[in-house]
């Protein structure tokens, strides 16, 4: 394979009279034979550029990597005020966001030994890891930011020597300098997500595989295999792409003997790359997943009735990343619940129990479903996510900036990378278009933007999605830069037109208008402000917000907790009741409410504020009972009025929604030093003996000595009236608890009867279901 096939190659001058004189593209002119002058001056010119050609191949390097070195401190500089820029003005630079926030509060997880988390990997999990090395090694978001401008000009540099192997060494450094100007990755820089990283790695493999191809060293095929794996694990469906390029190697064997030597190593060492991702995942949740569990949500999040080509919610799935893959998990559970209950097993989308693996197969037949049952919808999707892929320049999903930090003067140094990405697409896919015969040469190169466009097309466009792609864009670009000059393609020169118009056709037709998404900016600016305690900033922020989108719910929220920190908790109070009046179904706002009520009731000593809050806490729960932080602040609202005991079965709840979060426990255990004294106090009271031994028995804490006396204080109970269904049904709790299964049983079945004929059913119900769990073993703990 040669390792230059854009370079002229030297051809004898007694064959070229008559053959197709050949550029780097392909055929171009014919020389034609009836006229030798032509063919004489031909010659002669040929053999001048062939002497300046083997000339340049001489002293060409050394100066191709002078004029790279000079580039890379340009770039070196413009990252270096761009990021400057970015943490002395930007309210975002200094608070992760959405996305972001989990990141980095997952890094900081890992950087304390974390190394293992309660859940597969639901993104891709290198970047957190290496942002847990960093916070390990005591570095903050600058740290980060700042090896995240030294990544873009690595990818800057692996690109230049991509594009100087693959077409010339001009193209080579024009691929890098398209890169430096391009806004996206600039931009990315000084975000906590992993944009980067993905395109570190992408520009690492195309290198690694222009490098291979011909040489086919051990050493190299290794680092092949490796450098794959570390994509997949930074952009998980690079995973598809694997066997490609595990026969791509293969047919590009030099010889059939050894064809399937390298194949099978550079498959270990991806396969081995991985490894690691699938044990974290299977010790985690004890299903096999390859790298990670999401695809099925994200797959739904952009095919549903009413998805217009980018993120779109999913009904009773909140936005908030935390708790959005445990709602998934929650809805699908309750469809296969559903589904059993209709004696359809499978009627959830296969989801017949739960399971990662299941959740995520659930929601990717609905999004199938969407597409069977409305094709025509579904295929005009699919073009709108292609156009957002090839002239989106002003959406995120994010941070919703497109410029707008900029032009607001929040980052002006980013107008030192002015160009947009949608500029270069076209020509890139146009170079695609004549190239892709050339596989044996570029199959890596077409690999590298297929996939992120085949990403956006499968799920929803996102610049985040791009990304991975703008670096080999680039190269292509680059490439059809010097091919329109040495050529004169005209489908080229048309190309590079495209991205400007397609620009004007957007404004026109409100397609990716920058004013779309300007109050969902304010509203990111103004938590940012909010988070750092600038709240008349934030304040101002969020008014501007609801001022563009009059109503909208989630702004309302903002500006009540904006409202709330000033302590002016009246206004608070009047906007969040008319908002809560508009939108009862948004928990958040719910939520801002109760909390609001809880402190002002505190604040006045206002008894009808407080059982107002405890109302909307309560209501709150109806709608989202996972809600940890609402069961956390209803705990404390009801310790506040000496309700310690029904404060420590909130507090229970929360930590078995987030059973390491540490707040929570902290306040279980200030519940308990007060509670527990007071059982103690009053346990001649039946009633309350019988609630402390309830809760006792429900303490995952509690050890042998406390359970001695919850059971004493079961009996008690008991004793006072034996036949009372709640007393006997707390008797064979606490049995439960100690491990004493049959004496459980036995109570529970005396429970069962006297509730049945006191006719009390409801409870005859939950009874039924905790002695089915005694009679296997079990305690109402082990379903927790």
């Amino acid at each position: 394979m040669d390792p230059h096939p854009g370079r002229v190659r030297q051809h004898d001058a007694r064959q070229r009279g008559g053959r197709r004189r050949r550029g780097f593209l392909g055929p171009r002119r014919r020389i034609r034979r009836r006229d030798p002058a032509a063919a004489v001056h031909v010659d002669r010119a040929q053999r001048a550029a062939h002497g300046a050609v083997a000339e340049a191949r001489v002293n060409g390097p050394a100066r191709w990597r002078r004029w790279l070195l000079a580039l890379l401190a340009l770039g070196a500089l413009q990252q270096g005020l761009i990021l400057a820029g970015h943490w002395a003005h930007n309210p975002l630079a200094r608070v992760p966001l959405d996305d972001a926030r989990v990141y980095w509060s997952w890094a900081g997880d890992i950087a304390g030994g974390g190394l293992v988390g309660d859940t597969p990997f639901l993104s891709a999990p290198l970047y957190p890891y290496f942002l847990g090395l960093v916070r390990a090694c005591g570095g903050g978001l600058l740290a980060a930011y700042v090896l995240q401008g030294l990544m873009r000009l690595a990818t800057a540099a692996l690109l230049a020597c991509s594009g100087r192997r693959l077409v010339s060494p001009q193209a080579g450094l024009g691929a890098a300098l398209l890169y430096l100007l391009l806004a996206d990755p600039a931009e990315a820089t000084g975000r906590i997500l992993n944009d980067s990283l993905q395109a570190l790695l992408a520009a690492a493999l195309l290198w690694q595989a222009l490098r291979v191809a011909p040489q086919r060293r051990p050493g190299g095929i290794v680092v092949f295999g490796v450098m794959t794996g570390l994509n997949v694990l930074a952009n998980p469906p690079l995973l598809a792409a694997i066997p490609v390029l595990v026969a791509w190697l293969a047919l590009t064997a030099p010889a059939p003997a050894s064809r399937w030597h390298a194949p099978a190593a550079a498959a270990a060492a991806a396969l081995l790359t991985i490894a690691p991702a699938t044990l974290h995942n299977r010790v985690a949740s004890g299903e096999w997943i390859a790298v990670s569990a999401q695809g099925g949500v994200t797959f739904s999040h952009g095919n549903a009735a009413g998805a217009d080509g980018t993120y779109h919610p999913i009904p009773g799935v909140t936005a908030d990343r935390v708790q959005q893959n445990r709602d998934a998990f929650r809805v699908a559970a309750e469809a296969a619940q559903d589904a059993a209950g209709a004696g359809d097993a499978h009627g959830a989308g296969g989801v017949a129990s739960g399971g990662w693996r299941r959740t995520s197969a659930y929601f990717l037949r609905r999004g199938l479903a969407y597409w069977a049952s409305e094709p025509g919808a579904a295929a005009a999707l699919l073009l709108r996510k292609a156009r957002w892929f090839f002239t989106g320049q002003h959406y995120g999903d994010v941070y919703l900036a497109g410029g707008r930090d900029r032009r607001e003067g929040l980052w002006p140094t980013l107008l030192l990378a002015p160009l947009p990405a949608a500029w270069i697409t076209f020509p890139a896919f146009a170079m695609l278009l004549l190239v892709w015969r050339r596989w044996r040469d570029t199959l890596p190169l077409l690999l590298l933007v297929l996939v992120p466009l085949a990403v956006v097309l499968a799920f929803f466009y996102s610049p985040r999605y791009r990304m991975p792609a703008l670096g080999p864009m680039a190269v292509l670009a680059a490439w059809s830069l010097h091919a329109l000059l040495a050529e004169r393609r005209r489908i080229l020169a048309g190309a590079w037109l495209l991205g400007p118009v397609a620009a004007c056709v957007n404004a026109r037709t409100s397609f990716d208008r920058p004013q779309a998404f300007a109050a969902q900016y304010d509203q990111k600016v103004g938590t940012a402000l909010l988070e750092q305690g600038r709240y008349p900033e934030a304040e101002a922020r969020f008014r501007s917000a609801l001022q563009r989108q009059p109503g909208d719910p989630g702004f309302s929220t903002s500006l009540g907790e904006a409202l709330r920190r000033q302590q002016r908790s009246g206004e608070a109070l009047s906007l969040l009741r008319a908002a809560v009046t508009a939108h009862p179904e948004d928990p958040l706002l719910r939520r801002t409410l109760a909390v609001t009520l809880a402190e002002e009731a505190v604040t006045s000593g206002d008894d009808s504020l407080a059982a107002e809050a405890e109302l909307e806490f309560r209501r709150l729960l109806q709608q989202t009972p996972e809600d940890w932080l609402a069961l956390d602040n209803l705990g404390r609202l009801l310790e506040r009025q000496g309700r310690a005991g029904e404060a420590v079965f909130q507090f229970l709840e929360g930590l078995r929604w987030a059973p390491e979060n540490a707040l929570l426990a902290q306040h279980l255990e200030q519940a308990l030093a007060r509670v527990l004294p007071y059982f103690r106090a009053n346990a001649a009271d039946p009633q309350t003996a019988a609630a402390g031994a309830w809760l006792v028995a429900h303490l995952p804490q509690a050890g042998p000595k406390l359970l001695d006396e919850a059971l004493a204080w079961a009996r008690a109970a008991r004793q006072s009236s034996p036949s009372d269904p709640d007393f006997l049904d707390t008797l064979a709790a606490v049995h439960a608890r100690r491990g004493e299964f049959a004496d459980a049983v036995a109570a529970a079945s005396a429970a069962l009867e006297a509730a049945r004929a006191g006719g009390r059913e409801d409870l005859a119900g939950e009874i039924a279901v905790r002695l089915a769990r005694y009679q296997a073993g079990r305690t109402d703990l082990s379903e927790n």
